[in-house]
């Protein structure tokens, strides 16, 4: 079996000792990881040169078609950030006299919606500014919002009727109708929203190994 798999262990130790030895970042793994899997299949004999060329198109058409809506995403986010919509809602948001768990549960509205139309570095860069020092003076953990704010642009990035992810995945399956992914999306959706309530009424999931490790907060 070992003598089946080779390749594939050969793969997994490059790419992750590659990683942990600190002679290419993750992202540079990528590309490495894609080069070496070619050429494994070349050497195996599983790959023709014809079929190396119809792959070779096939990526760089779901490459282009992800690029597109990374690049429509930027231009949006361009848009708000000179319109400072973002700093407006916030302000409006902490100058509310209710309880801070609302204003933080109208936060994560605002993120759902910032995650189903943005990739996460761009939601986070656009609010950032504003959000963080809002979360700070409620009385929040700064590594408590972190996590739960990564969570809920995750959440969504998969929500319907938008959610980019689940744009991606139709531009790179375009025989399936949408209906169909975001029908299989939802337990993932339903499992990701049960994890992200514990996270809030259980702060200390997130908090326990940063106290263990003496990390500054």
């Amino acid at each position: 079996a070992v003598r089946e798999s080779w390749a594939t262990i050969l793969l997994g130790g490059v790419v992750a000792g590659g990683i942990y030895s600190g002679i290419f970042t993750v992202t540079e793994s990528a590309a490495v990881g894609a080069i070496l899997a070619v050429a494994i299949a070349v050497f195996r004999g599983k790959i023709t040169l014809a079929q190396f060329w119809t792959n070779l198109q096939s990526t760089a058409a779901t490459s282009a078609m992800l690029y597109i809506i990374l690049i429509g995403a930027n231009v949006f986010s361009y848009a708000l950030t000179l319109s400072r919509l973002p700093d407006n809602i916030v302000t409006w948001f902490g100058g509310l006299d209710v309880h801070p768990l609302m204003i933080i549960a109208g936060l994560m509205v605002i993120y759902v919606i910032l995650g189903a139309l943005f990739d996460t570095v761009s939601a986070m860069v656009l609010t950032m500014p504003f959000v963080f020092p809002l979360v700070l003076n409620l009385g929040y953990d700064p590594i408590w919002w972190g996590i739960v704010m990564v969570m809920v642009i995750e959440i969504g990035m998969i929500t319907p009727p938008i959610g980019i992810n689940a744009l991606i995945i139709k531009s790179m399956l375009p025989d399936s109708k949408l209906t169909e992914i975001y029908a299989g999306i939802v337990p993932f959706l339903l499992s990701d929203i049960v994890r992200l309530a514990l996270v809030i009424l259980f702060p200390a999931l997130t908090l326990w190994l940063p106290t263990i490790l003496d990390l500054p907060r």
